[in-house]
C-alpha cells in the first residue's frame, strides 16, 4: 500500500478540474478486455484441476471512483460481468462492498489505493467475509476435494 493520504478522496471529480482530467481519459469507457478474461478462465481451469478453490475479490475503491468510468451503473456491470464468469469457471467472486465501510477516509492514498492505514482493515474485514463465505458454503477454504 501507499503511505500518502488522499485528499477530498470523499468528494466525487470534476472532469473540468485539470487536476482530473486525465484520470477520465484513463478510466473512461472502461471495458473489461477479452484477453484479461481468457487469462482469468486460465487460471480459473488451472486452480480447479489442481482442486483449489479461487476466490476473486474486488478492489475495494472508493465510491467516487467510479465516477471517472461513468457511474454505479458501470460499477455494477462490472461486477455482474465478472461474479457470472469466475463462477461460470469454478470460482468464487466476493465484492467489496461489505468492507468499504470499514476503511477509514485516511485510509486511502488516492481513490483507488489503500495506504497503510487502510491496508489492515480491508485485510481484517476480507477474512471475516472468507470466514462467512466458506461457513456459508460448507466448503474446505483449503481445497475442494477434502471434506469439512
Amino acid at each position: 500500500p501507499d503511505e500518502g493520504i488522499g485528499v477530498n478522496i470523499n468528494i466525487p471529480p470534476n472532469p473540468n478540474d485539470p487536476a482530473e482530467v486525465q484520470n477520465f481519459k484513463d478510466y473512461g469507457n472502461y471495458q473489461i478486455a477479452a484477453s484479461r478474461l481468457d487469462n482469468l478462465k486460465s487460471i480459473l481451469d488451472f486452480s480447479k484441476n489442481q482442486g483449489t478453490n479461487v476466490w476473486v475479490v474486488e478492489m475495494p475503491v472508493h465510491p467516487t471512483f467510479y465516477v471517472y468510468v461513468g457511474g454505479e451503473a458501470v460499477h455494477q456491470q462490472f461486477q455482474q460481468t465478472i461474479s457470472s464468469f469466475v463462477t461460470t469457471n469454478g470460482g468464487s467472486f466476493l465484492p467489496a462492498e461489505a468492507c468499504l465501510s470499514t476503511i477509514p477516509l485516511n485510509g486511502r492514498s488516492n481513490r483507488w489505493d489503500l495506504n497503510y492505514i487502510g491496508a489492515p482493515y480491508f485485510s481484517s474485514c476480507l477474512g471475516d467475509q472468507l470466514a462467512i463465505f466458506v461457513n456459508q458454503q460448507h466448503i474446505n477454504p483449503i481445497t475442494t476435494s477434502a471434506p469439512r
